[in-house]
């Protein structure tokens, strides 16, 4: 079932929840539309790249450091008790805001991103903000401090698996190069009329001749000499 979109409605800044943080986590992985995701997530890898350090960031981009302190309208808001609330709602520009069908203005997909950056850089929360996922790529809510390379634990297993394969794969492939190699510099040597290819296949069964061409090809083999000086196999 499709996740109802967030309304975005002005935010109580002493009031921020995790919702607010799964919010973003939404949208930088796609759930409220392409456009807005990449406006969200060339923002905050701009900021994770800084350190994240805010004010390096912002030092850094003048037009961003402007757009972001103007776009952003806070109130002080009294309470039925001795306390206030400071809410903070979007105040964005005109060149931050594009004409819909209908001919009404809306706020862009690169204004809704400054006020979802506005929402994570005032949370009390917001190191736990996890991601991309080294496997998935996808963002998440951090359950633990040190949960920093992989959104779920079935994330984590699968890309131990995956490397795991990978290890294994290039060990085999690094040993049977070391073979080809030694059989093939024995080839001249020998009495027989197979050629270099097929001589080195029968006597390693698992190196098979198109084995052999690919790792030529790639530069990983080199033919032996008199094979190049009488004929190609």
């Amino acid at each position: 079932m499709p996740r109802k979109k967030k309304s975005r409605d002005p935010l109580v800044l002493n009031r921020l929840s995790v919702e607010e943080l799964e919010d973003v986590c939404h949208v930088l992985n796609g759930e409220d539309g392409p456009e807005l995701q990449l406006a969200l997530r060339q923002l905050i890898v701009t900021w994770q790249e800084s350190g994240p350090n805010l004010m390096n960031m912002m030092f850094a981009d003048g037009p961003l450091f402007r757009d972001m302190r103007e776009s952003l309208k806070v109130q002080w808001v009294p309470t039925d008790t001795g306390r206030a609330h400071l809410v903070f709602s979007p105040a964005i520009s005109e060149d931050k805001k594009e004409k819909g069908r209908d001919g009404k203005y809306r706020v862009s997909a690169e204004g809704v991103a400054l006020t979802l950056f506005y929402t994570l850089t005032l949370h009390p929360e917001w190191d736990r903000l996890g991601g991309p996922c080294a496997r998935c790529a996808r963002y998440y809510i951090k359950k633990t401090a040190r949960q920093t390379k992989y959104c779920t634990r079935q994330c984590g297993s699968l890309a131990t698996a995956i490397a795991s394969t990978r290890k294994r794969l290039d060990e085999e492939h690094a040993d049977k190069l070391r073979r080809a190699i030694a059989a093939t510099r024995n080839w001249p040597a020998t009495r027989t009329n197979l050629n270099w290819k097929q001589w080195v296949s029968r006597r390693e069964p698992d190196i098979t001749s198109k084995w052999l061409t690919r790792a030529v090809n790639k530069g990983e083999l080199r033919l032996p000499e008199i094979k190049q000086q009488l004929s190609k196999a």
